[in-house]
């Protein structure tokens, strides 16, 4: 029969083994980021030029308080809440001139209303782009690194539900930069967005972009219209130098011992690595990585884990 202070002893020694093993499993967890990490860095140094790709107030403070500060509606926007309509703020609106002045500054004219390079679109939001906790909203030239966001994702960004109310009001702020001040026959320049314009004119993109910080959204609720793109905007030229990226981390993965030659695990941590330091999407990674593995013959179970992916194949 156990006596007291044996019991006491067990127990003890029971609390240890839990603790023991605790460890274990915490230091294995921290064995295994260790291990994948390494992988990544050897393999990051080693495709350096690939990766290249992947990223290749004074006088101001007392009109700003003037400006921000006037709360009053005209008609027109009280007739707007009566209908349940929704008024562009002050926050809203810096937002919107900063895109419309990236495009007046380092826009063709020319070819403002054509098909532009993703360069020349990286270039002309530079400003819009740089309003903090925007960055979220962003879509990345993967060649280059840079930010560049389209109407609908700035729409989510600033709150607005009416995508026209965007692109209608960036060209009314162009139309300010470009000196003409009644607007156009199509295009009708409001009191609102001139008194807007009058504000932001004298003042620094970095004095602007922290207006417009005050009205970026939650990315993780503010999805509308975000949600009903199609497609991820890549070329399927540049999909396949993606996918063979993958494939040579997911090589450099598989040969090292402590994946065994797992290739579900060997793919997830791949696509994972990249996707955290790239900004790319897993499912545009995955995407592209089955497209490269397509377009060399390789698409097997040597290659692709289709088991627990929600794009493989079964």
């Amino acid at each position: 029969m156990i006596n007291g202070g044996e019991q006491e002893e067990i127990g003890n020694l029971k609390i240890k083994m839990k603790k023991i093993k605790l460890f274990e499993n915490y230091s294995l967890e921290n064995y295994e980021r260790e291990i994948e990490e390494s992988i990544y860095e050897k393999w990051s140094s080693r495709n350096g030029d690939s990766l290249y790709l992947l990223e290749s107030m004074g006088s101001e403070e007392e009109d700003r308080l003037d400006w921000l500060d006037d709360e009053e509606l005209t008609p027109g926007e009280m007739r707007a809440l009566e209908r349940d309509l929704q008024v562009i703020s002050k926050e809203q609106l810096a937002a919107l001139y900063l895109k419309a002045l990236g495009q007046y500054e380092f826009g063709d004219p020319e070819r403002m209303k054509g098909r532009r390079s993703k360069s020349e679109v990286v270039q002309e939001d530079v400003y819009v782009t740089g309003i903090p906790g925007i960055e979220e909203f962003c879509s990345e030239d993967w060649k280059s690194g840079n930010l560049f966001i389209g109407p609908s994702a700035l729409s989510d960004a600033i709150g607005l539900r009416s995508l026209g109310t965007v692109t209608r009001t960036v060209n009314k702020f162009r139309l300010l930069l470009d000196g003409e001040s009644e607007g156009r026959y199509d295009e009708v320049v409001y009191p609102k967005v001139i008194n807007a314009f009058d504000f932001f004119k004298g003042k620094s993109p970095e004095v602007i972009q922290g207006i417009a910080a005050g009205g970026i959204q939650n990315p993780e609720t503010s999805k509308e219209h975000r949600s009903v793109l199609k497609g991820s905007g890549i070329s399927k030229a540049d999909s396949l130098i993606i996918g063979k990226l993958v494939h040579s981390l997911f090589k450099d993965y598989m040969s090292n011992s402590f994946f065994r030659k797992n290739v579900c695990k060997a793919q997830s941590s791949a696509i994972s690595s990249i996707s955290k330091s790239k900004r790319i999407s897993p499912e545009e990674l995955e995407t592209s990585y089955k497209n490269y593995l397509i377009s060399q013959k390789m698409l097997d179970k040597f290659n692709w884990c289709g088991l627990y992916s929600k794009y493989g194949i079964y």
